[in-house]
């Protein structure tokens, strides 16, 4: 039922029933995935924030998923993650330079974006690769290299939101959280299996860890090496941050909870007595950045591990992904 639901939703938007919404004067990135759960979504936003803000004013468009308000929100200073949604805030915080909302109909967001803020131009779509209502310039589908679309199945047999012959719609295919090492062998492999258009880039992205930082004060960073972790995470899928720490120092604990959790006072209390029964001078609480907007009820100094992307082509040219990007944005601008 659910793949006859997607099939024949997606059909009536190919032919045309039902109608998308095209804003030809802004140039839309959407980033999305095929899969339930994390691909490397908000990363990936990340990437496009890091590399577009200093050339392009930027507004951001999310769902705010599990936020407790609802309609269109532009964040500020007063919220916070049960207001916009874990994510929306986590890169709030971190860009004070680009304007970010929330909004179940992305379309009211940009409208609202197009009267209020008439220089930005260019608007990021935050998950939005099955929002077939609006018409994206440019639409990026992302997939990670160990659990890949073309290897999955449609919920329930499997975690694929539609199915796989839907990657048709966007313009590049990343393969995220790659192992750094990968070689083109791999790479080669990869896209065979993948099988994409003519029309279509594949590009590879390699997750890297930076400096581990002081949860109040990011200007405190940490070295790993010879610490005791104990790993506090609520994401779809702790395995690359689990094994980057293996390397680099000693795990004495894992607390795991499911995606987007909202830590509750239960929870605070057994990451404080798994700190009392580990604590020595070399123990420290590591966390995601995500699941850092949600530990505010923790009352004792814990730690906070970034990351950031790099994305490469099938003959490790870093650039290419982003100078087509930027030129369509130009494109657009002196065509209007």
């Amino acid at each position: 039922m659910y793949f006859l639901i997607t099939i024949i939703r997606n059909f009536l938007y190919s032919i045309g029933i039902l109608r998308s919404i095209e804003f030809k004067n802004l140039y839309i990135i959407c980033v999305g995935n095929l899969r339930v759960g994390g691909s490397g979504k908000t990363t990936m936003v990340e990437y496009l924030i890091n590399n577009l803000q200093d050339d392009f004013p930027l507004a951001v468009v999310s769902l705010g998923y599990k936020r407790k308000t609802k309609g269109l929100r532009e964040i500020n200073d007063n919220d916070n993650q049960t207001t916009v949604g874990d994510e929306p805030w986590q890169m709030y915080e971190k860009y004070n330079t680009v304007k970010f909302f929330v909004c179940k109909k992305r379309e009211n967001a940009i409208e609202y974006i197009q009267k209020n803020y008439p220089k930005i131009k260019t608007i990021i779509l935050d998950d939005a690769f099955q929002y077939r209502r609006l018409r994206a310039s440019h639409s990026i589908l992302l997939t990670e290299y160990e659990r890949p679309f073309f290897e999955d199945y449609i919920i329930p047999y499997g975690r694929l939101r539609e199915s796989r012959n839907q990657m048709k719609r966007c313009n590049d295919i990343i393969v995220t959280k790659c192992n750094e090492k990968i070689t083109e062998q791999n790479k080669l492999n990869i896209i065979r299996k993948i099988k994409p258009k003519k029309y279509q880039n594949i590009y590879f992205s390699s997750i890297y860890y930076k400096q581990a930082y002081l949860n109040d004060d990011k200007k405190q960073t940490i070295s790993l090496n010879g610490k005791n972790i104990i790993i506090v995470v609520g994401i779809d899928n702790p395995k690359p941050m689990i094994d980057y720490i293996k390397k680099e120092t000693n795990i004495i604990d894992i607390l795991q909870f499911k995606d987007h959790h909202n830590f509750n006072d239960n929870d605070i209390k057994k990451i404080m007595m798994c700190f009392s029964y580990h604590k020595d001078e070399n123990a420290i609480i590591l966390t995601t950045e995500k699941d850092a907007t949600r530990l505010n009820k923790l009352n004792i100094p814990y730690y906070v591990l970034p990351i950031e992307n790099k994305i490469t082509t099938i003959n490790n040219n870093e650039k290419e992904f982003l100078i087509r990007i930027q030129d369509g944005i130009r494109k657009n601008q002196t065509s209007k």
